[in-house]
């Protein structure tokens, strides 16, 4: 079957404009349109249905289905010969993607029907005038699909001087990239984050539910949060999630260098190697072994099992010491490392504590007046976790009273937002405490680790839909997207029936879907349904309006 698409002069006699014939059903068909601007015969399969054509073309209404095969479409007003290519082209496009072979010409465009397996081809005609836009050029600017996002203008924004690894893998995919070596935060961080598709943080800069409510469906749109860090309490989680913005994070990138510092500080506090130092300071010359110990032998509490805790029992083992450790999960011991049962009988035994657990309601102040009363008098006592875990003020009148011999602590409950700002805690000016301002992952290794994993998150969500380790959202692990196909990204409240609404629009608009993948937490879905490509702002606008609906994207 052959169809000619051809411009008519309103002004010109009525005629036919193009007879065909076909095997199957064995019907001629005739049809004309002569009080239209331009005449338009159109292919469609059966799976292409009414309302799939009818708002695929915008200046384009639907008249009547016919038997068969066939599909009758006039544009209903005259247009202007600049509009002429664009729409031919758009149905072209719609053609093409249901398996039919288009080529154009400057006066008409002609489709042939094909197996439904057979690749779409775009094939200008020898005539056509080179100067002129392809039909491709033309097609995209006309309907401006909201498909793969031009990369160049995808822009990254990076608050607090993030390591530089991370520009250089955004820019490789690239990206615009912003830096900025501070935090921000306020009017002030509404406006850069509301202007960015990525907002890249580390732990002083705060996400609050302002923050969520004022950017999450800014005109720029912000696609994702990644905190360049171990922790994510600086996030208001739940917020992120509800529009539509997951958070990533490292939580293993620096955990060689927060494993090392513990343990480099258990040796300095247990030869009291701080005290001498700041005695030499300040020109005071004391040479004595009293209250100096060697770690062979002594026993350490590890508090938390997790990716740190564990790391710090092996080298604490090489060292020499014997370990325990307490987790409310059980966890499988490495070396000779044993897990107790309760908090109480780890700090009954350990010479040294060690904590390493997250900021929760659960371990807030877990370190208080009656669980210091439970360790061994003379232990030490090591945070390089959450500023919260600690009572500071108990603490602080534990090593007064001796009952703490030493301490280190790199995280306070409140912390100076930026470098060169004033900062005061109780502990400050007690013997044998060593104070770090947060540091324990700040190493140029961990922070080009940390940089690197967490940049390489973001692409993989950008550029593919995968939330592989988000903080808030359901997790889903996709490969790149096949050729030939689109997907949609779609994330919505996890109520009855937002499937079946997904699909039926699919449905009505004839498109098949050849894979997907869903995953849901207890509020939210998210699904990636790999389809065939199509006219994704005319079925995009469709399934925004699914009220469910909390992002939507689509990808080529």
């Amino acid at each position: 079957m052959s169809i000619k698409i051809e411009q008519y002069n309103a002004a010109r006699a009525p005629q036919i404009m193009e007879t065909s014939e076909v095997s199957t059903p064995a019907i001629p068909v005739k049809y004309a349109f002569p009080n239209a601007g331009i005449s338009l015969v159109d292919f469609c399969p059966p799976s292409i249905s009414r309302k799939f054509l009818w708002r695929s073309a915008r200046r384009v209404h639907y008249t009547k289905k016919l038997p068969s095969l066939f599909t009758q479409i006039s544009i209903r007003r005259p247009v202007r010969k600049a509009h002429y290519r664009s729409t031919i082209s758009m149905l072209a496009s719609v053609l093409r993607s249901r398996g039919a072979q288009v080529s154009t010409c400057r006066r008409f465009a002609s489709v042939q029907a094909s197996t439904p397996t057979a690749k779409a081809v775009l094939t200008p005609d020898a005539s056509t005038d080179k100067t002129k836009p392809s039909d491709k050029e033309a097609h995209d600017s006309y309907l401006h699909r909201p498909v793969t996002y031009p990369l160049d203008k995808i822009k990254v924004v990076l608050l607090e001087n993030i390591h530089p690894r991370a520009k250089e893998v955004f820019e490789r995919e690239g990206y615009t990239v912003e830096t900025h070596k501070r935090a921000m935060s306020g009017e002030e961080l509404a406006r850069v984050g509301g202007d960015a598709h990525i907002l890249g943080i580390r732990s002083k800069t705060q996400l609050d539910p302002d923050f969520f409510s004022t950017v999450g469906w800014h005109e720029h749109r912000l696609w994702a949060v990644g905190c360049f860090c171990i922790g994510t309490n600086q996030v208001a989680l739940p917020s992120a999630a509800a529009t539509g913005i997951p958070v990533f994070n490292a939580p293993f990138s620096n955990t060689r260098s927060v494993a090392e510092k513990t343990l480099s500080e258990i040796i300095a506090l247990h030869r009291k190697l701080f005290l001498r130092s700041t005695e030499l300071h300040q020109g005071i010359w004391t040479k004595s072994a009293t209250g100096a110990h060697e770690v062979r032998g002594t026993t350490l509490g590890i508090v938390g099992y997790g990716r740190i805790g564990s790391q710090v029992s092996v080298l604490a083992e090489l060292l020499g010491m014997k370990v325990v450790f307490y987790d409310p999960v059980k966890c499988l011991p490495l070396g000779n490392a044993r897990q107790v049962d309760t908090l109480e009988e780890l700090l009954g035994m350990a010479d040294a504590v060690t904590l390493h657990v997250p900021a929760t309601p659960t371990t807030k102040k877990m370190i208080n007046r009656e669980t210091i009363a439970q360790m061994k008098d003379g232990a030490l006592l090591v945070n390089n976790a959450r500023g919260t875990v600690i009572d500071i003020d108990a603490a602080k009148e534990a090593v007064e009273s001796g009952k703490i011999a030493g301490m280190a602590v790199d995280v306070f409950p409140k912390e100076p937002a930026k470098n060169g700002e004033p900062f005061d805690t109780p502990l400050r000016g007690l013997p044998n405490v060593i104070l770090t301002p947060h540091i324990g992952g700040s190493t140029e290794e961990a922070q080009g680790n940390i940089a690197v994993e967490v940049a390489t998150k973001l692409v993989r969500y950008i550029n593919d839909g995968s939330t592989t380790t988000s903080t808030n959202t359901p997790e889903i692990d996709m490969q790149p997207i096949r050729n030939n196909s689109m997907r949609i990204l779609h994330m919505h409240q996890n109520v009855p029936g937002v499937l079946s609404k997904i699909h039926s629009v699919l449905s009505d608009y004839g498109i098949n879907v050849t894979s997907q993948y869903l995953q849901s937490d207890p509020r939210h879905g998210y699904i990636a349904l790999e389809v065939e490509k199509f006219h994704a702002k005319v079925v995009t606008r469709e399934l925004e309006k699914i009220k469910e609906t909390i992002f939507l994207r689509t990808i080529i």
